[in-house]
């Protein structure tokens, strides 16, 4: 199960593959659900790497062969992520931003993140870590620079297997 709050690292389709300071890093088969809030769930098309951080308001997804896939990379502005037994716990915020097959970098969701902050009263805080995460993910994504450095996090996941 993956999910916009809780994700279990000890499903089928999950595997803990490090946590190595603020980083955990899972592996996630294709067809695995994708679960946000209540409504019916989706399934990842390919294979991927994810990486969630305990410091960072973002994680990132990076799919190992994109077939059915669009993107290269995904990344969900979210809330800092927790490890909590076999639970993996984080808050989606709604801005998400992609690379996708071709190199662009994409924003997505911006309009949602705009009517929930509103309508869930997200504190200032929160607010302004959710918009700085917006423009560092950009940025590093643009630069190509870690976490979004596809290709090198692809080879030390081939390699460490």
């Amino acid at each position: 199960l993956i999910g916009w709050l809780t994700a279990s690292v000890s499903d089928t389709t999950m595997a803990l593959v490090e946590v190595a300071g603020p980083l955990i890093r899972v592996q996630v088969a294709g067809g695995t659900p994708i679960y946000r809030g209540k409504e019916h769930p989706t399934a990842y098309a390919d294979d991927a790497i994810e990486m969630y951080f305990t410091d960072r308001w973002y994680n990132v997804l990076h799919f190992l062969e994109p077939g059915s896939s669009r993107h290269l990379w995904y990344s969900n502005i979210a809330t800092p992520a927790k490890l909590q037994g076999a639970s993996l716990e984080w808050i989606d915020l709604d801005i998400d931003v992609c690379c996708l097959l071709d190199g662009q970098i994409q924003t997505l969701d911006i309009e949602e993140f705009e009517q929930n902050r509103i309508k869930m009263d997200y504190p200032n805080d929160v607010l302004g870590r959710a918009l700085a995460s917006h423009v560092e993910v950009t940025r590093l994504g643009e630069a190509n620079s870690l976490p979004f450095d596809r290709a090198t996090q692809i080879r030390t996941w081939l390699d460490s297997h």
